[in-house]
């Protein structure tokens, strides 16, 4: 399914993350680039070019050629400078036609995230593609993919994501469930009866999910989507979210459901494009 996949690597340890879930997610015969972000900040002076790129350069050959070499994988390797590994791995991703990004899940607390920002929820910012994050750790203990859970809400980007975990489960025999959190309606019919109406629209979500068809079905009331993913979470192997498009007071709060679900994630997610699905669109 994924045959041109993008690894973002910077940690060694990272690096092996990513490269594990890589191979996981690609088709058999896809086609690897580990790119390296530099980071610049403001124009760097034009006689320092030369030899800042041979060092980038330099650290592309040898340390990513290094860790392709360790996992056995046949991979181009390659740098790019950009004011950010958002910014960076973008615009890779866009100019190499890549339909997968693979990167490390967020190591950073609260705190750490307000001082120094957080790499992995800007990836996951209006990506180009479709962006797999890989757990901490995951390349010492990566599992067969058995089990495949949907976040869905009948919304057309939760049945893109539906489509996807389809054929990802056919490929790797894997069962397929789809998890839907009911929070606390905005408006009540009845503020009386709230409660009431809640059961009602669990219920609703269980018909919606029961009519999926070949599929493992749970709905249930919840204060909180993202508390009640992360619950969801470690009960399957790898968790597929549709596609979102990205907001002011999204980037403002960073408090979408794929990002704050990226920090420590217990299992790999996948979490689609919205930029993708336009492109798609548009080719038609």
């Amino acid at each position: 399914m994924f045959d041109n996949v993008v690894v973002g690597v910077d940690d060694r340890e990272i690096g092996r993350d990513v490269l594990a879930l890589a191979r996981q997610l690609a088709a058999c015969d896809a086609e690897f680039t580990l790119v390296y972000v530099n980071v610049v900040h403001g124009k760097p002076a034009p006689d320092s070019a030369s030899k800042r790129d041979a060092s980038i350069e330099r650290f592309a050959r040898e340390r990513l050629g290094m860790l392709r070499d360790q996992v056995g994988m046949a991979a181009h390797v390659s740098s790019v400078e950009a004011p950010s590994p958002r910014h960076g791995l973008h615009a890779f991703a866009t100019s190499h036609e890549a339909d997968l990004l693979v990167i490390g899940a967020t190591r950073h607390d609260d705190i750490s995230r307000l001082l120094i920002g957080d790499d992995t929820r800007e990836v996951l910012e209006d990506p180009p593609c479709a962006v797999a994050v890989a757990p901490i750790g995951y390349a010492a203990h990566a599992a067969d993919i058995d089990e495949i859970g949907v976040a869905y809400d009948s919304s057309p980007g939760s049945d893109e994501a539906l489509a996807v975990a389809r054929h990802l489960a056919d490929r790797y025999h894997a069962t397929l469930s789809v998890f839907e959190a009911v929070t606390p309606p905005v408006y009540a019919r009845d503020i009386y009866d709230v409660e009431g109406q809640i059961e009602d629209e669990v219920t609703e979500a269980r018909e919606r999910s029961a009519a999926l068809g070949d599929v493992e079905s749970q709905a249930v009331a919840a204060d909180h989507t993202v508390e009640a993913l992360r619950r969801y979470e470690p009960t399957v192997d790898l968790l597929v979210i549709g596609p979102h498009k990205y907001t002011p007071i999204d980037r403002l709060l960073e408090h979408t459901i794929s990002q704050r679900l990226a920090d420590n994630a217990p299992r790999p997610l996948l979490v689609l494009s919205s930029a993708a699905r336009s492109s798609r669109r548009a080719a038609k």
